[in-house]
């Protein structure tokens, strides 16, 4: 007799003999089985014997023998697979947009999606569920959406990593200048040719003073004659992706 179920169920493997025995031994593909590692257990009651396994996961497909005073019998066991698509790691760069997608065996009913332990709650994921799929969808990836991603199905889990790869070669740091000196920001990127924009404070820069240039995948602003009022915060946006740094300007002693 063989035995097939789904993973995450409970299996019970039963044996009955026609006279009371000396404890049965229990095996899986030629090797004896550890009770004690929370998995399995056994039960007799007089001639009667059980092996329980629990939360099976396909590893546990196998060939189980049950010996009685040297009498054997085999029975094979067949986990099935709850995830017929199960999650499946994904590369990206900063800015694109990602799902996540697994298929089950069955309807699903509970479902809960997870980051890194946490459960999701972020207004650039969207969760889709329909029958047996389920779709985790973020939008403009960050680095820090970077991690592992878990769903939860009717108490079976499927994992995945998000790799988002940055989309600055080398970011934007703070500066700090004497009043009249010139103040520099640029960054890097991985592309070439994108639309920049420059803004202080959210508001984007327009004055004389200060130069945007580009050169290839390297995209700088000059802040020519610093002046205390230049204080505060800049930000560049290249192709929808942003950097922040502040400038201070530091005015002259009288």
């Amino acid at each position: 007799m063989n035995v097939t179920c789904k993973e995450g169920e409970t299996i019970h493997l039963k044996c009955e003999t026609i006279e009371k025995s000396f404890p049965a031994q229990w095996s899986k593909d030629g090797l004896d089985i550890d009770i004690n590692c929370g998995k399995f257990s056994k039960h007799q009651n007089g001639n009667k014997f059980q092996l329980t396994i629990r939360s099976a996961k396909q590893r546990d497909s196998g060939c189980y023998s049950v010996n009685v005073n040297g009498r054997i019998r085999n029975v094979y066991v067949t986990i099935r697979a709850y995830f017929t698509k199960p999650l499946k790691d994904i590369y990206c760069t900063e800015g694109e947009t990602v799902e996540f997608r697994c298929k089950s065996i069955e309807p699903t009913a509970l479902v809960e999606w997870s980051k890194n332990v946490n459960v999701i709650n972020h207004e650039r994921c969207f969760i889709e569920q329909e029958q047996h799929t389920n779709k985790l969808k973020i939008r403009y990836a960050e680095p820090n959406d970077s991690g592992c991603y878990c769903i939860c199905v009717n108490a079976r889990i499927s994992e995945a990593f998000l790799y988002v790869k940055d989309y600055f070669i080398s970011s934007l740091c703070d500066v700090t200048c004497k009043e009249g000196e010139t103040a520099l920001f640029n960054c890097e990127a991985i592309e070439n040719g994108m639309v920049v924009k420059w803004y202080k404070d959210d508001k984007e820069v327009q004055s004389d003073r200060y130069i945007v240039e580009q050169n290839g995948q390297t995209y700088q602003l000059t802040i020519q004659n610093g002046e205390p009022t230049d204080t505060g915060f800049y930000s560049k946006s290249v192709n929808g992706r942003t950097r922040t740094a502040f400038l201070m300007v530091e005015g002259k002693l009288d």
